[in-house]
């Protein structure tokens, strides 16, 4: 190590913040020899790496090519300007598709009193940010600067906003994607606030017990903002209790009392079994169950334990349904189909059809053992014997509306204008820094960056907010 290296090599690991990050290829000056390194942090001259076996060691910036100088110089900006800013906790208001937007909190003694989320708008990228969803707070996080984005809001002008992502490696990658890239028309990036459309969704729900436990369809649980059961004209909340993917059920729990139906069968399914389809539809005038609709058809496909497919015509409309055998034993139940699009919009038909002309239904002796493992639940009794169409508008009483409600997000275009690259002082190209009147340099993470007048790496004097 060269003389004075120990003390570089001690104020750069002060400084560390890429280590976690994955190893780069790194080129020599003459493009002669090339090797795998992560980069660490840069002091002065001294450029710090470390290999993926062995320790860290310092070498000459100069000893490696422009490319790799300036990711060095970059990333380095990247790591001091966070650890300048110091750690920030922040609310996430809306989760897009490439991010989400956030609300820094503004600064305060979190132990004397609850943080205020009112401080500045940014937009999150990478390392699951899309994932996040609104509400989610996030605290005492470093935040390494991704370039600007300009926010297109629903109302009101467009903003233009920071970037910023919570893995230093990848705010790197994405600065250099977009305000790193020399041009002025992908240095802020648009962030489009969609519409929010609310979806109403519905299906029939399978009362199991007297404490409140309703068989779903997993497909209106999962998303939903809000579910209820529609009883006697109320809409009484519901909560969901657990999900089977397999079977794609779910257990709802509501806390008004119902009344469970008798569902199991007496004999297993046997293919060419004669069979009748109860489908149930929403009224006319209200969200009850109206007068069932039956049809004849018989069995075509036994499938495992948990399903099997039927010939049996069912109405377009109806929210699901029941299958019993000619003595009215329940073999099966089937649910609508999820909608047919993100927007809500609803399927063509309304039953899953895996093979034309067949319905798909959900064995309800095969439901035995997810109602088993659920605390409450009771067991599933044999069905009663009897006249097809009595115990069809018997078992109605044992059936459910759910409605449930989802926002959807409604992209919206916009007409953004493309800025035309502007030469940097001295006839150079354009970069990713900006020149003030007062001949201040700016970087293009600094709030105060203007695309519209470029300037080359080393024009006028440096920032002392971002370092120029």
């Amino acid at each position: 190590m060269m003389k004075g290296g120990r003390h570089v090599l001690l104020s750069i690991l002060s400084l560390c913040v890429f280590t976690a990050a994955s190893a780069r290829e790194w080129r020599s000056a003459d493009g002669k020899q090339t090797f795998e390194a992560v980069f660490v942090g840069l002091k002065g001259n001294q450029l710090l790496l470390a290999p993926p076996k062995g320790k860290p060691s310092l070498y000459p910036i100069t000893a490696f090519a422009a490319e790799d100088q300036s990711f060095a110089k970059n990333a380095q900006a990247i790591a001091e300007s966070a650890l300048k800013m110091g750690t920030q906790s922040f609310e996430v208001t809306l989760t897009l598709d490439e991010g989400c937007l956030c609300r820094m909190a503004l600064s305060g003694n979190p132990t004397k009193a609850p943080l205020i989320y009112a401080g500045e708008t940014f937009f999150l990228v990478g390392a699951g940010a899309e994932k996040k969803q609104p509400g989610t707070r996030v605290s005492d996080q470093l935040l390494f600067g991704a370039g600007n984005r300009t926010f297109y809001p629903i109302q009101g002008a467009e903003t233009p906003i920071r970037a910023f992502s919570l893995v230093a490696e990848e705010a790197m990658r994405v600065w250099s994607e977009t305000a790193g890239s020399g041009d002025p028309t992908l240095q802020s990036p648009p962030v489009i606030e969609p519409e929010i459309k609310v979806v109403t969704l519905r299906s029939m729900g399978l009362v199991l017990s007297k404490t409140g436990l309703v068989l779903a369809p997993a497909w209106i649980v999962e998303n939903a903002d809000t579910l209820f059961l529609h009883i006697q004209g109320k809409d009484e909340p519901a909560t969901a209790v657990k999900t089977d993917a397999k079977l794609g059920a779910s257990l709802i729990s509501s806390k008004i009392a119902l009344n469970p139906g008798r569902f199991g069968a007496k004999k297993p399914v046997e293919m060419g079994q004669n069979i009748f389809a109860i489908s149930y539809e929403l009224s006319s005038r209200a969200k009850s169950i109206g007068t069932p609709a039956l049809t004849r058809g018989i069995v075509s496909k036994v499938s495992g334990t948990t399903s099997f497919l039927h010939d049996a015509a069912v109405p377009p409309d109806t929210i699901g349904g029941l299958i019993t055998g000619d003595k009215g034993d329940v073999l099966g139940v089937f649910f609508p189909p999820p909608p047919a699009d993100k927007n809500g919009a609803k399927s063509t038909s309304a039953i899953a059809q895996p093979t034309e002309g067949l319905t798909e239904c959900l064995l309800t002796s095969g439901l035995a053992n997810f109602l088993a493992e659920t605390q409450g639940a009771s067991a599933m009794k044999s069905s009663p014997s009897g006249e097809i169409h009595e115990i069809a508008d018997a078992l109605r009483g044992s059936c459910v509306p759910i409605i449930a409600t989802r926002k959807v997000q409604i992209p919206r275009q916009i007409v953004t204008k493309k800025a035309a690259p502007q030469p940097a002082a001295g006839g150079g190209p354009a970069t990713g820094f900006s020149i003030s009147t007062q001949g201040v340099r700016h970087n293009a993470q600094c709030r105060f960056f203007s695309p519209a007048r470029p300037c080359a790496a080393t024009d006028g004097r440096p920032c002392k907010t971002c370092g120029g």
